[in-house]
């Protein structure tokens, strides 16, 4: 087969722009979490801290004074000072990064694997190889080159922050590449869904959480969930679309084995279950004024999630689905961020 050249619009359809709300998300939330225990500590008990000081390690609190103010954030004794910003780019680029790879291995292993065709794939953007005519080594290559460039910058957030996100990211590192290759990737498995929402929701936030500020608690993990949830719903939808074709294949995901009608209906249910938990993060701890965002934000993801219950899911209406999902996860990111600001920053005034 002749291959054409591998050229910069092929390259950004592997990385796939449209799903990096997967990875900007997580990385915000940690920012705004950040700002707000910083705020917090900082106002709290005529605490002469500011925003942008020393930086301290705390013991971490019970998962009991997690949910207690000021316990749940003051505890955590966070200030912020230039490596917290350093270390917040670094960790959106890595975030970024690793996605992007994370795509390009999937579109790959889909190639070879033949699940991706003209005729299973109708919009054209999300097949490159297919319709870019790529050589699937240029591709592999390209998904080196993105994890040794997320591996370089990896390694300055620890540098900055501590050594123990060393681990972290070669674990992450392992995931991002066992997730789409190998004879039994982890996305054709029932634990695909999971896997990537707790790697790229969980351990992202937490770990910029930690890289910003040397603190993490078991109130940071809970507010980590809610990314958590949201990831793994957006590969819950993409696979509910594919049930077919991954049935055929002898991929056997979650969705392949629910049926689309479970699927579905589990896809509504996460949709409510994250808003539960972003009301739970912002009213328990006192973060009264970020019940707004929570409110604003279910108002404007309503029709969305309306759409993720009642579907259809297939390969012709994928591209709509996908929209879907995506789009509530970035509306969800948003609330969740303004709650957390807005909370933060109204409970020290008033």
């Amino acid at each position: 087969m002749d291959y054409k050249p591998f050229t910069p619009k092929a390259a950004l359809e592997l990385a796939a722009p449209h799903t990096w709300v997967a990875s900007i998300g997580p990385v915000l939330i940690a920012g705004a979490l950040a700002v707000c225990s910083a705020v917090v500590y900082a106002f709290s008990f005529d605490n002469t801290a500011s925003w942008f000081g020393e930086q301290v390690i705390p013991d971490s609190p019970s998962l009991l004074q997690a949910f207690t103010l000021p316990d749940a954030l003051t505890s955590l004794a966070v200030t912020l000072d230039w490596r917290s910003i350093v270390c917040w780019v670094l960790m959106l680029l890595v975030a970024v990064l690793m996605q992007s790879a994370t795509n390009t291995l999937n579109d790959y292993q889909d190639f070879k694997s033949g699940l991706d065709t003209a005729e299973t794939v109708v919009d054209k953007t999300d097949a490159s190889l297919v319709y870019n005519q790529i050589n699937p080594r240029d591709a592999v290559r390209f998904a080196i080159s993105l994890l040794a460039a997320a591996a370089v910058l990896g390694m300055l957030v620890v540098l900055l922050s501590s050594w123990w996100l060393l681990p972290v990211g070669l674990v992450s590192a392992g995931v991002v590449i066992l997730y789409s290759a190998g004879p039994k990737p982890i996305s054709s498995l029932p634990l695909g869904e999971v896997i990537s929402g707790v790697v790229m929701g969980g351990i992202i936030t937490c770990a910029t959480f930690f890289a910003m500020t040397g603190a993490i608690s078991s109130f940071v993990i809970i507010v980590a969930l809610i990314p958590t949830v949201a990831i793994a719903q957006i590969m819950l939808t993409n696979n509910t679309c594919d049930i077919e074709r991954d049935r055929r294949s002898g991929r056997i995901t979650l969705p392949s084995l629910l049926g689309a009608n479970l699927s579905r209906i589990l896809n509504a249910i996460f949709c409510l279950l994250t808003f539960v938990a972003l009301l739970i993060v912002v009213y328990l701890p006192g973060l009264y004024a970020g019940i707004v965002a929570v409110i604003g934000g279910f108002a404007i993801c309503f029709t969305r999630i309306d759409t993720l219950l009642k579907g259809p899911y297939d390969l012709k209406n994928r591209s709509t689905m996908m929209n879907t999902v995506v789009s509530y996860a970035a509306w969800l990111f948003i609330a969740t961020v303004i709650g957390l600001v807005l909370g933060g920053v109204v409970s020290v005034i008033l």
